[in-house]
């Protein structure tokens, strides 16, 4: 059992998300579908869950999936991040918040959220700024739990975000450092 699985029951009175965290920071298009890839038990997407289209979480631990079930309006998923079972561009709205450190293949995941965004759709990144003192000590403590956490730096997320053709707006936001994603085009 990891320490995801262990602590779902309780994640969201543990790590309480704060309404405008990030509806507030960040314009989120409404109406199309919502996915939140690493949605966990899906405490994030139950903020827009009021809006139109239908809201997907994906996660790895089918524990955090099963407190996403007891939400109205959610549909959880699990799938890994990098191997989305979901047809090309079929999301217009991606959220990946506290996330993509979690991930394996970082890019590989950065690739396949590209693949199901929309044309004109936006991905957003909320991740810790590892430049910052205290997320260092958070990224320590992630690694004595065996988290296999991989923090990367702004620097590091842009070199992939223009790889991948993104145009990229950023906003640093406390101890994150948060990111307004649109695909651009390969031609």
């Amino acid at each position: 059992m990891d320490f995801f699985d262990f602590v779902a029951p309780l994640y969201d009175r543990i790590f309480p998300i704060d309404r405008k965290d990030l509806c507030g920071l960040i314009e989120v298009p409404t109406g199309g579908w919502l996915l939140d890839i690493g949605g966990g038990t899906g405490r994030v997407s139950g903020l827009f869950s009021r809006k139109e289209g239908l809201i997907v979480v994906v996660d790895v631990s089918y524990r955090m999936l099963l407190q996403v079930r007891m939400k109205i309006g959610l549909h959880p998923v699990c799938a890994q991040a990098e191997n989305l079972p979901f047809k090309a561009e079929e999301f217009t709205r991606i959220i990946m918040v506290d996330t993509l450190h979690h991930i394996k293949d970082q890019e590989r995941g950065l690739s396949e959220a590209r693949r199901v965004l929309a044309e004109k759709g936006r991905l957003i990144i909320k991740e810790p700024d590892i430049d910052k003192p205290s997320v260092k000590v958070i990224a320590f403590l992630e690694k004595i739990l065996l988290m296999q956490s991989r923090f990367l730096s702004k620097k590091q997320l842009d070199e992939i975000f223009n790889k991948l053709l993104f145009h990229t707006e950023f906003v640093s936001y406390g101890l994150f450092n948060c990111f307004l994603l649109q695909k651009l085009r390969w031609d």
